[in-house]
């Protein structure tokens, strides 16, 4: 029923027609002349590749690094300059943080130029890398630019990030802050080895369908069933929204306790 909803789709709600104009128009029309291959003319379908594929790169970049020679970690370690890479989590943090804020507020002219500033620090800092870990980080950093950019320039033409129907920004530019965000907790993870803190984030990334699916699977019922989510759609939440704010750290906090549990214990939900 999707697949047939989507091939329904009117060129003006096609995401083809909206990205590529004409071009894209006249793909969406003339696509399904060809038996077996319509799908590829579907942009609907294909444009999650664009987080896939690029995905898949970055998590090569981190097998080939896991698998670094002995003699090559050994010397990793006394390689990485302390104060560059905890600048550069810093900057990453701070690109999804203006990013975020920027295209949320609808800054149109002030996103672009910070974010501009931003990369080019980030640029400036990963010049030069000379061990394993240091070219990771310039290679991660050099894929989340690329990314950032080209969401950055597809956003204003694009209306802003939508969902629905989605835009390719809506795709792009979280892929470029995922990357980011990686950036920052491969520093602090696996390059200064602190761990205590973002355990329970360890065990959410080891089981990402779960973390995903958890919220409404799992913790909707429970939430049900015990009359807690009557209790936040009382007058009194809908007048304090720092009481809105509380009980959504909570929810994030229980759904990543209980995936935690579930990691620990191997209950793992393959994709």
């Amino acid at each position: 029923l999707g697949l047939a909803g989507h091939a329904a789709m009117t060129p003006a709600a096609n995401p083809l027609h909206v990205t590529l104009g004409p071009a894209g128009a006249w793909l969406a029309a003339h696509g399904n002349a060809i038996p077996g291959l319509d799908w590829a003319f579907k942009l609907v379908l294909l444009k999650y590749l664009f987080t896939v594929i690029p995905a898949t790169i970055i998590g090569d970049l981190l097998l080939a690094w896991m698998r670094r020679e002995p003699e090559d970690a050994g010397q990793d370690g006394r390689a990485v300059p302390a104060r560059r890479v905890i600048t550069l989590a810093a900057l990453s943090l701070a690109i999804n943080l203006w990013a975020m804020t920027g295209y949320q507020a609808r800054w149109h002219a002030l996103t672009p130029i910070g974010l501009a500033l931003l990369a080019a620090l980030t640029l400036a800092l990963v010049h030069g890398a000379t061990s394993p870990t240091e070219r990771l980080l310039r290679s991660m950093t050099l894929w989340g630019l690329s990314w950032l950019l080209i969401g950055a320039v597809l956003e204003p033409f694009e209306g802003g990030l939508k969902k629905t129907p989605s835009t390719l920004s809506y795709y792009v530019l979280p892929l470029a802050l995922s990357i980011f965000q990686l950036i920052a907790f491969t520093i602090l993870v696996d390059v200064f080895r602190c761990r205590r803190g973002v355990r329970w984030l360890i065990a959410n990334g080891q089981n990402p369908m779960l973390a995903y699916a958890a919220i409404r699977g799992l913790l909707g019922p429970f939430y049900f069933l015990t009359g807690l989510d009557r209790i936040v759609t009382t007058p009194l939440f809908r007048l304090h929204v720092w009481l809105g704010a509380l009980w959504g750290l909570l929810k994030t906090l229980s759904l990543a306790w209980a995936v935690a549990l579930a990691t620990r214990r191997g209950l793992l939900w393959r994709a």
